[in-house]
């Protein structure tokens, strides 16, 4: 429905959906963590197609989970989460129309599926051929964010999906997905969603939390 629906069908899907899960979960916790899996897809799409900055206007993907987290009425939540799909769509569309791929976009594809990898501003220049600083002054124009601060936002939410859809240590997660050391890793975990991977990972799943 988000790629290929039209906008009704998108937000009658995620008021039944919500219905659903609501009426069928067995905590609110189980509902947590289907609420945050179907943000991170989607913002996982918004991130494939250069549109999560204009998404999300300049916000971090912790910042959105958290304000689903705190909202207890299921007609309000599903009107929050329609209202952020919708956006989502309309953007899909918008750059599904355009043309050339911009170098920025370019790089944030590379970053999307090679995130474990170590990347430098200074070798996604070479990649899209341009000055590093040039470069630099680009994803601050197009994204309004830093290569890093786009970079950082990329590895958390991909952590995040782990710790949400797995069982793997907290410590092989930080490594797989790009982080130097566990400390690093916890530090920046919680700058950018506001609790630290284990709270994440135990406030959402309580029943499987694994250190």
């Amino acid at each position: 429905a988000l790629l290929e629906g039209a906008d009704d069908d998108l937000g009658e899907r995620v008021r039944e959906g919500i219905e659903q899960l609501c009426g069928s979960a067995a905590s609110p916790a189980a509902i947590q963590e289907q609420i945050c899996r179907m943000l991170l897809e989607a913002y996982g799409l918004a991130v494939d197609r250069g549109v999560h900055s204009q998404w999300l206007s300049g916000a971090e993907i912790g910042g959105v989970l958290q304000g689903a987290l705190a909202i207890n009425a299921r007609t309000e939540l599903a009107a929050y989460c329609a209202s952020l799909l919708h956006t989502l769509q309309a953007l899909i569309r918008r750059s599904d129309d355009g043309g050339q791929v911009h170098a920025v976009d370019k790089v944030v594809r590379h970053i999307e599926t090679h995130y474990a990898e170590p990347i430098t501003l200074g070798s996604m220049a070479e990649l899209v051929f341009l000055n590093a600083s040039y470069l630099s002054s680009l994803f601050k124009s197009r994204l309004g964010r830093s290569f890093v601060e786009i970079l950082t936002s990329i590895r958390v939410r991909e952590a995040s999906r782990r710790l949400l859809h797995t069982d793997d240590k907290i410590s092989s997660i930080a490594y797989e997905t790009g982080f130097v050391n566990i400390r690093h890793f916890n530090r920046v975990f919680k700058s950018e969603t506001g609790r630290t991977p284990k709270e994440f990972r135990d406030t959402l799943r309580p029943d499987r939390a694994k250190v």
